[in-house]
């Protein structure tokens, strides 16, 4: 078992690209996968995040997409399964749905999907917390055997089986992946999309967010991506966006989800999809939020994104909020490249 322990996801990625080069490849095998060639790790692989609320990945040459990664995670606490909403700002993502309208297997329509008692997992994990925060049987299920194991399909979950516990440090909680790209996975959409359910029910539990541990079988990289990845890098001759941000923009600073009464978070988030289903991404922007969370980082999302759809220039817009900053990071990527 490989352990990597990280206060950040820009710690965590740095170790990951480093666990596949040569000098380590005696601890990776070159596989032919469905999706071409990987170099999986010999061992699982567990990701320890100390601080997991330093999620947002600032990185110009990963270019990871954060107005995707931010609203797949709100779509995931909402519950959702549909296509429409996360095409929006990710159009390839429908190649991986078995159908132009729902998911297969949507890690919070799964996690929400009403049980036989008429309650979610996310709803009953939240009231065991507060009925005894050191119960040891709060699971969460994601993976199920009847509609996964065996079937062929496009959208098997790869995160398979959450634990929450609360420990010294807070509301821990640890996810357990059958399958886990690098880059795109564990150190792009998961880091997010895990931590924010975390933050989400520690705020409803009245917990502190504690340690966040990807344990991650089949930990692995497609040789094409990492290759065209460290060239880049090379290309660039730099490290990850250390000097970038402290050049351009100073310290960033993240808004929480427990700055605002969880309930008050759920109608915005409500609201906000219900917008959606109505008119688009131009409804949203018509919608009154009341929590600080949906005014200072849904919200200029929102908005900077359509911008940016509309081919209008906003870049000089000052920010220094975690998930603004790696937008403008992401469209001046764009803006350089002409693609505004």
């Amino acid at each position: 078992m490989k352990v990597i322990k990280a206060s950040s996801v820009h710690d965590a990625y740095r170790a990951g690209l480093t666990l596949f080069d040569k000098i380590n490849s005696s601890e990776w095998t070159l596989l032919e996968t469905r999706n071409g060639p990987a170099r999986v790790m010999n061992d699982p692989v567990t990701t320890e995040y100390r601080f997991p609320m330093n999620r947002v990945l600032l990185d110009k040459v990963r270019d990871a997409n954060p107005f995707f990664h931010l609203f797949e995670s709100l779509w995931i606490l909402a519950g959702r399964r549909d296509v429409a909403f996360l095409k929006a700002f990710n159009k390839k993502i429908a190649d991986y749905a078995d159908n132009p309208e729902f998911f297969h297997g949507a890690y919070g329509y799964r996690l929400c999907e009403n049980s036989a008692r008429g309650e979610d997992q996310i709803t009953t994990a939240i009231q065991m917390l507060k009925k005894n925060k050191y119960d040891r049987r709060i699971m969460l299920q994601i993976w199920n055997s009847e509609q996964d194991l065996g079937q062929d399909s496009k959208d098997i979950p790869c995160n398979d089986m959450i634990k929450l516990r609360v420990s010294n440090y807070g509301l821990d909680i640890i996810v357990f992946n059958r399958s886990n790209d690098m880059i795109w996975g564990a150190y792009g959409a998961n880091v997010v999309q895990f931590s924010m359910l975390q933050e989400y029910i520690a705020a409803a539990a009245e917990l502190p967010v504690g340690r966040y541990y990807q344990i991650s079988s089949d930990f692995h990289v497609y040789e094409d991506v990492y290759t065209k990845l460290l060239q880049k890098y090379d290309d660039a001759n730099s490290s990850p966006m250390k000097e970038f941000l402290e050049s351009k923009f100073g310290s960033v600073q993240t808004k929480r989800i427990e700055d605002d009464p969880v309930e008050q978070f759920d109608v915005d988030l409500y609201n906000m999809f219900d917008s959606f289903d109505v008119g688009g991404v131009e409804e949203i922007l018509k919608t009154e939020f009341v929590t600080s969370y949906f005014n200072t980082v849904v919200r200029p999302m929102m908005v900077m994104w359509n911008d940016y759809k509309q081919h209008r220039i906003f870049i000089d817009r000052p920010t220094n909020i975690d998930w603004l900053v790696a937008g403008r990071i992401w469209v001046e990527n764009r803006l350089a490249k002409g693609n505004a």
